[in-house]
């Protein structure tokens, strides 16, 4: 995170931290969900999300200060990026997180189904697999953005993308292996939040800096979208095949479609810029200016 900052290069957040509370819901939240359901029924898990939403809006409506927006852009400029040339840069990481997220979510949302033989009906085993793919989707968060400092945000991405295809190829021989599944479930989480991070960085370089909130808005709700799709396309082959396993080797040719359009559109040339620096170890440090000679 050390890296000189080039002259047009975006303001933008911690890429270790992008994500992140997304991150603790997956490792807490989804298997303590699944035990509460077991244990007292679905309403019960369900008014249980209800009482902790209520109580986190009083703690926020107590203990949050005031925020004051940035009111120097105006929704002009935020928008400059949907409107010129740069929006087919914003599409193209879109895409890209779009089709990942597919490929991410459609084992993650059919878990109980794809590993049934070796889960066993035992929502214990459910839970724990929740929280393994948790904590290590954490990690994965943690982590990418570092590597993407030092290696580049898209090679970050096609790495990650690749690797959540390679998982799920995996997962297909060993389904019936309760540790072994559980190890997949680990080697996913990581590189499944990988994406998210690296993504977000890709596509503040692709806008303007007043335009940073908008498309990383964007990029969010193509994650989401990529969450809904995955559930839908998932419910369409579990109605037509009755097969849950077909799952895995749809997820993977997902995640690997996202690879390529992560490698083949690099995105905005300060981005490209910045990779090249990160190859060459080259700094961006402008020399002190010289004054003309008065002598």
């Amino acid at each position: 995170m050390n890296r000189p900052r080039l002259p047009d290069d975006p303001v933008r957040p911690d890429l270790a931290g992008i994500d992140g509370r997304e991150c603790q819901v997956v490792a807490l939240g989804a298997p303590l969900g699944t035990l509460i359901g077991d244990a007292w029924g679905w309403q019960t898990a369900i008014w249980s999300v209800a009482a902790v939403a209520a109580l986190v809006a009083v703690v926020i409506a107590v203990l949050l200060p005031p925020i004051r927006l940035d009111q120097g852009a105006s929704m002009r400029q935020r928008i400059a990026p949907l409107t010129d040339q740069r929006v087919l840069r914003v599409l193209r990481v879109l895409i890209v997180t779009l089709l990942a997220f597919i490929g991410i979510f459609l084992p993650f949302t059919y878990m109980s189904a794809v590993f049934a033989p070796a889960i066993g009906g035992e929502p214990a085993r459910l839970a724990l697999l929740l929280l393994v793919f948790g904590v290590a989707a954490t990690a994965g968060n943690l982590t990418a953005g570092s590597l993407s400092d030092r290696y580049g945000s898209r090679h970050v991405v096609v790495a990650a993308t690749v690797g959540v295809a390679v998982v799920c190829v995996i997962m297909l021989t060993v389904q019936q292996v309760f540790i072994l599944v559980a190890i997949t479930q680990a080697l996913s989480g990581v590189v499944s939040y990988s994406v998210m991070g690296p993504q977000q960085h890709r596509i503040i370089a692709c806008a303007a800096a007043e335009s940073a909130s908008l498309v990383t808005s964007l990029n969010t709700s193509a994650a989401y979208l990529g969450n809904f799709l995955a559930g839908s396309i998932g419910a369409v082959v579990l109605t037509t095949t009755g097969s849950a396993p077909l799952l895995l080797p749809i997820a993977a040719a997902f995640a690997a479609f996202a690879a390529l359009l992560a490698w083949q559109l690099p995105g905005s040339a300060s981005s490209t810029r910045q990779e090249a620096l990160h190859k060459t170890g080259e700094t961006t440090t402008t020399p002190p200016r010289r004054e003309p000679s008065t002598r």
